[in-house]
């Protein structure tokens, strides 16, 4: 799979697919699919492989938590997830763009990314 395939079927713009990679310029990013970059290639293996989404309501911090792959702790979109080692967030992000989400858990992970400032965030 191709970094614009990668794109087009997790519903990712450009732009946030800039954001997820650390580019500061999204047009890096068509640059990038028009060549076999293997670093590229690798993220793409990497983010293709998306633990599963539950997300708390109320936490403990009296904000929505996710609970992501099962391993009972609640993160904020910020934390980085320990059995993964990337931000709750980015996981979450990823995770509501797949084809077969519910439009209710995509409201869900959009009202959790509100709470990150600096990370992504759904439209």
């Amino acid at each position: 799979m191709t970094l614009e395939e990668w794109r087009r079927k997790n519903r990712i713009t450009a732009k946030d697919a800039a954001v997820i990679l650390g580019m500061t310029n999204p047009h890096t990013i068509y640059h990038a699919e028009k060549k076999k970059n293997p670093r590229l290639e690798a993220f793409i293996r990497v983010v293709s492989e998306i633990p599963e989404v539950r997300f708390v309501e109320n936490s403990s911090y009296g904000l929505p938590a996710a609970l992501i792959g099962g391993d009972g702790t609640e993160y904020a979109p910020a934390d980085i997830v320990r059995s993964d080692g990337r931000a709750a967030g980015l996981i979450v992000y990823l995770w509501a763009g797949l084809p077969d989400r519910t439009e209710t858990e995509y409201q869900m992970a959009k009202k959790y990314l509100f709470q990150w400032a600096e990370g992504p965030h759904l439209r």
